[in-house]
């Protein structure tokens, strides 16, 4: 059971509204770990492991040799070229709903059935060509008239709910809780995930979801936040924040600043590192990741130790070059944008704001080492990159990558192999980063 802290006389006024009175932590899952996937050291492809303990290939990258050791085998697969990923490691089963398997199959078929299911020439724009793969998820879902384009929120709401339940695998080897916090709109859910492969006191990911600050949530972005757990070996924290156009700005970011306070706060009770607390979000998840650290600047307060931005919104006056010639799609458009942030910056005179646009903050420095990760195929392609631009300029170190043939929201598109692996990459260096030495901190050498 998480205690709630208890208010000192050194304690912010902020600390008094903490509220957790007889509310426990709530196991939704235990974990249950493979010996045999723990004791498998497998480079260069993702493998998925059935729960008889077999192993199936299922994403081939490049040509791969797996090492065979713990089963006395050595096997090599030759296949084609990646879409720009590296080889990936994962000693984990996963659990798939029945429609995760079944379109799995599908979209993962031979390449000729793929291409069919495309059904048209390769997409290719800004001299990019849309990984085919996607481009076939993309047709299948303009037949099943995808709800979003007529801006209906309910509906949006709605089937967002289910491609998040369904478009990524769950983690079985990790642990997950339930802690209802009193934060500053009142009760503030968050999701606490444990992977069996961490340390003892593991540095903590405080993790904000995406969907325009107006859908999605805690489920949504589960099976992602269990793969951030047992990847990076890390705690993770999901922030369950209040949502536009019910609650508009600076309510996500207030709620944002809280739990990642919290955490700090409560770091001995979580049984984590104090001095290793970073932040990470995609999408719009990504700007409250970035708002993070201006908060923190703003009432004095340390900054997160990292932070992870998967394809962000940094810059909400939606003026790059990537918005104009990615602007039709081909899934999140430029329209689309427009109608988030009409719900979650109804005032224009917001839009500046550097807790609304991170990326407008006078003084860059303020930002801890970043992880900046884009998608070709996306009208927030440039923001990441000019945003790595100026963290490189000021002197923060910044490790930034842009995959090519990708779409905004691939990071919970796990039914695919190839966006999984980018996922995993991504997930596994952010637990590199949470890792690093804390010698030149100003924490000094915390556990």
């Amino acid at each position: 059971m998480i205690a709630p802290p208890i208010p000192t006389a050194a304690s912010p006024v902020w600390a008094s509204q903490y509220s957790m009175p007889g509310t426990p932590e709530r196991v939704i899952s235990q974990p249950k770990i493979s010996q045999k996937a723990r004791a498998r050291d497998i480079a260069g492809s993702y493998l998925e492991m059935d729960n008889a303990g077999h192993e199936r290939a299922s994403l081939r990258i490049r040509s791969v040799r797996i090492a065979g050791a713990a089963y006395g085998c050595d096997v090599e697969q030759r296949v084609g070229p990646s879409s720009r990923v590296t080889p990936i490691r994962t000693s984990q089963l996963e659990r798939r709903f029945l429609v995760t398997r079944l379109g799995s199959l599908l979209l993962n078929a031979p390449m000729p059935v793929v291409r069919t299911l495309a059904g048209r020439e390769p997409t290719v724009i800004d001299g990019r060509t849309l990984n085919v793969r996607l481009q076939a998820l993309l047709a299948i879902g303009a037949k099943l008239d995808r709800p979003d384009r007529g801006h209906d929120l309910a509906k949006v709401r709605g089937a967002m709910d289910k491609m998040g339940r369904w478009g990524m695998p769950r983690r079985t080897g990790v642990s997950v809780s339930g802690i209802r916090l009193g934060g500053p709109g009142g009760d503030l859910p968050v999701r606490v995930y444990r992977s069996g492969r961490a340390v003892a006191v593991p540095p903590v990911i405080v993790y904000f979801h995406g969907g325009g600050w107006a859908t999605c949530g805690l489920d949504t972005h589960d099976g992602s936040c269990r793969l951030l757990a047992d990847e990076s070996k890390c705690t993770v924290v999901s922030v369950d924040y209040r949502l536009a156009p019910e609650h508009s700005f600076p309510a996500a970011v207030d709620d944002a600043f809280f739990a990642y306070r919290w955490v700090r706060d409560n770091a001995e009770a979580l049984s984590v590192s104090r001095g290793r607390v970073g932040v990470m979000g995609d999408s719009a998840g990504g700007t409250l990741a970035a708002a993070v650290s201006v908060a923190a600047r703003d009432v004095g307060a340390q900054p997160p130790f990292a932070q992870c931005l998967v394809y962000p919104s940094l810059d909400a006056t939606i003026s790059t070059a990537s918005c104009t010639s990615m602007g039709d799609g081909p899934w999140l458009s430029y329209d689309d944008i427009v109608w988030y942030r009409s719900m979650y910056l109804p005032d224009p005179a917001t839009w500046t704001s550097p807790l609304a646009s991170p990326a407008r903050v006078a003084d860059l420095s303020i930002f801890p080492p970043t992880l900046l990760y884009a998608a070709g195929f996306d009208p927030l392609r440039d923001d990441a990159e000019l945003f790595a631009d100026g963290l490189d300029a000021t002197g923060v170190p910044v490790r930034y990558r842009c995959f090519d043939d990708q779409i905004h929201g691939f990071f919970g598109m796990g039914i695919l192999h190839e966006s999984m692996a980018i996922a995993v990459e991504i997930c596994t260096a952010m637990g590199e980063e949470m890792h690093r030495p804390l010698a030149h901190t100003s924490e000094g050498p915390k556990p």
